[in-house]
């Protein structure tokens, strides 16, 4: 064999080595493990945690692990992820990262509290909650992170969906070799540090601000059942009372009129000739004189008999009073006869 071929079989050899020593570390970090989701009880109960409050990329957020980390040696990092970043910016995504503190009736240690303190993180308390959907995952070399990502997340998330739950935020418990994932499906408010709970009222009130309405809407239907479209239909159908007949007078000129109305007294004529006085007289015409001049002017039979339809149906359209003041006009003659 010659030197060139040897050295093309090493390359491969190589080669081979690569893949397969790639292949085993994601076979490790969890690449084919199997992991089951259910709901169940929460892997932790009633944490004192410190943590810090971060804005962006899910995946910039190592930094703070680091940190947490360095600040509390031997104490349980977690992380708590309170947007979707499939239906979220991931410059606009939130989370907080840090450290447990203490568990239960455990008392945390004062000297990584300071310390804790100085380095800029704050303090919460996380509650026991009765029921969650959790899972876990093994936590063998960083590459663990990513299948966890790649695997657990949309499994979980189809499993919430498919069970219609109402399940958030999702938080990571990192414990040993071991990665617990769990989102809780009740007293969720209390997963949300004040930093994440200022955002979304800030959020909400602008929103709702630009819709022209203030309030929650489910909350509204709830407290109102009348605001409900089934209470609506299933409400008695009002009923219109009628009308009482407002009482007549009869004016100087024998009409009968409204009690609550006073006959229009026409306006005198002006005695001068100018364009005002002319104005004048035309606007004491009344509506049916006016069509009267106009149908003057139209010599057209066709026009003509067209306006005198016209006049007709105005006539017939007249107030009720005035249909009763012509029956009982006509009505006097036949009484004297």
């Amino acid at each position: 064999m010659t030197d060139v071929t040897l050295f093309v079989w090493g390359i491969i050899a190589i080669l081979i080595i690569i893949l397969l020593t790639l292949g085993f570390l994601l076979i490790y970090s969890g690449l084919f493990t199997s992991f089951d989701i259910g709901a169940g009880k929460p892997p932790v109960q009633n944490l004192y945690v410190g943590y810090k409050f971060g804005q962006g990329p899910y995946k910039e957020c190592g930094a703070l692990f680091t940190e947490a980390a360095a600040c509390a040696p031997g104490s349980r990092c977690f992380g708590i992820y309170y947007d979707n970043p499939q239906e979220v910016e991931p410059d606009k995504t939130r989370y907080v990262i840090g450290a447990i503190l203490a568990e239960g009736t455990e008392k945390s240690n004062e000297e990584v509290e300071t310390l804790m303190k100085k380095r800029g993180f704050k303090f919460h308390n996380l509650p026991a909650v009765s029921s969650c959907v959790r899972t876990s995952f093994p936590y063998n070399t960083p590459l663990s992170v990513y299948m966890l990502v790649s695997r657990v997340y949309p499994a979980m998330a189809r499993y919430v969906e498919e069970h219609r739950l109402c399940a958030h935020p999702f938080m990571e418990i990192y414990s040993d070799n071991t990665i617990h994932i769990m989102a809780p499906l009740a007293k969720q408010e209390n997963f949300y540090v004040p930093e994440v709970q200022e955002n979304d009222v800030n959020d909400d009130a602008t929103t709702e601000y630009s819709n022209g309405s203030f309030g929650d809407s489910s909350v509204e239907r709830q407290e109102f059942p009348f605001l409900n479209e089934q209470s609506r239909k299933d409400a008695p159908p009002t009923v219109q009372l009628p009308k009482e007949p407002k009482p007549t007078a009869v004016d100087a000129d024998g009409d009968q009129v409204a009690q609550d109305e006073s006959p229009v007294e026409p306006s005198p004529p002006v005695a001068n000739g100018n364009d005002s006085g002319s104005e004048a007289s035309t606007g004491t015409t009344s509506s049916f004189e006016q069509v009267n001049m106009d149908m003057e002017e139209l010599k057209t039979p066709d026009v003509e008999s067209k306006m005198e339809e016209e006049v007709v149906e105005s006539e017939q359209l007249g107030t009720k009073e005035e249909v009763v003041a012509e029956k009982q006009t006509s009505a006097e003659p036949e009484r004297q006869e």
